[in-house]
């Protein structure tokens, strides 16, 4: 298990990174699994923060997590190999997993675009599998804060 916070002044984000139990399952069972887990990360990364709520609510059928009673806010994020829960007081923020691993010509031209591809090196045939990931999971966390972020607006 990974731990970082990053400081403990308002605005800092602190996260807890765990491995995935349970991949021997069923699908159904392994995404629950999953879900639980990130849970568990979450509130580690929330007492970790010295949060002190203990209640994670989503607001919407999107799921979109809903800032807490104190205010802060959360996400999680979970795949087959690894879990994250973060905690932030003070604004939205978002997180995103995924393995590093080599992607179909077709998912890299629908999430990168020619400049985005040229930057991480794209060849013939390859493009840089650290990179790419990079710039999907940056892509998936800046979506998920903003998706919060334009939600609690729409509220006011």
């Amino acid at each position: 298990m990974g731990a970082l916070a990053t400081d403990d002044r308002q605005g800092a984000i602190h996260v807890v990174v765990a491995p995935t139990p349970g991949q021997d399952r069923p699908a159904p069972e392994r995404v629950r699994a999953q879900r639980g887990a990130a849970r568990e990360a979450l509130a580690r990364a929330a007492a970790l923060a010295g949060c002190p709520d203990v209640s994670f609510e989503k607001t919407s059928e999107r799921g979109r997590p809903r800032p807490t009673a104190s205010g802060w806010h959360w996400t999680i994020s979970h795949d087959r190999w690894f879990v994250a829960g973060a905690v932030r007081e003070g604004g939205p923020l978002g997180v995103d997993l995924e393995r590093v691993a080599l992607r179909r010509r077709e998912l890299v031209e629908r999430v990168a675009d020619r400049e985005e591809r040229r930057l991480l090196g794209e060849g013939e045939d390859l493009l840089d599998a650290t990179g790419f990931t990079r710039l999907w999971t940056s892509k998936e966390a800046v979506l998920k804060a903003e998706a919060v972020a334009s939600e609690s607006r729409d509220a006011v």
